[in-house]
């Protein structure tokens, strides 16, 4: 633990590699002349949050791709699925809690988008005063093929690994390039010496 500022109209400490047992509330004490102690508290309680998570599934009956959000967090997170298309909505919508053995609570959120074609669905995740966390997939329509469902899924993936490869590919031929130009240029310049 260190102080940053330990004036009477300023103090703050800072915690590192803070751990579960760190929280609590601390007591401050500041012996002061002529008035004597000043005492004051601050509380330190601790936020954690893993995900969000989402995954996608067909349903039969109703027809339909039941989408899935969770998080891990504590205290409990709050998990909210959004259709990112004006005419279109979720329904069936249903969430559930459950406790962990470490004291975390998973909060997972289920819902069924019936959608023709595919649509970006958004999945956000908060814990208190912890900065809000989004996720975004894109969910194939009923009128695409249960293959696609796994494709559409991870397209963006495959869209990044095909643009590092391509970048990757262009870096190579380009150094092969310049260290060609580099040779010819030092072999010339070498031999016009002599």
């Amino acid at each position: 633990m260190d102080f940053q500022f330990e004036s009477l109209q300023s103090c703050s400490m800072v915690i590192r590699k803070v751990m579960e047992e760190d929280e609590g509330c601390y007591r401050c004490l500041f012996n002061t002349y002529p008035k004597g102690a000043l005492i004051g508290w601050t509380c330190l309680k601790l936020c954690e949050l893993h995900g969000p998570f989402i995954t996608i599934s067909r349903s039969n009956s109703p027809p339909g791709s039941i989408v899935t959000c969770s998080a891990t967090g504590r205290p409990v997170p709050m998990v909210t699925l959004t259709v990112l298309h004006q005419n279109l909505s979720f329904s069936h919508y249903n969430t559930s809690r459950e406790t962990n053995t470490n004291g975390t609570i998973t909060s997972t959120t289920t819902a069924l988008l019936s959608a023709l074609s595919s649509t970006k669905v958004g999945c956000s995740v908060l814990v208190q005063t912890a900065a809000l966390r989004e996720l975004m997939v894109t969910v194939p329509g009923l009128t695409d093929s249960s293959d696609s469902l796994d494709e559409d899924f991870e397209s963006d993936d495959k869209d990044e690994r095909w643009l590092v490869t391509v970048a990757m590919g262009l870096l190579v031929v380009f150094l092969c390039g310049a260290f060609g130009v580099l040779s010819m240029l030092w072999f010339k310049k070498k031999h016009q010496n002599r």
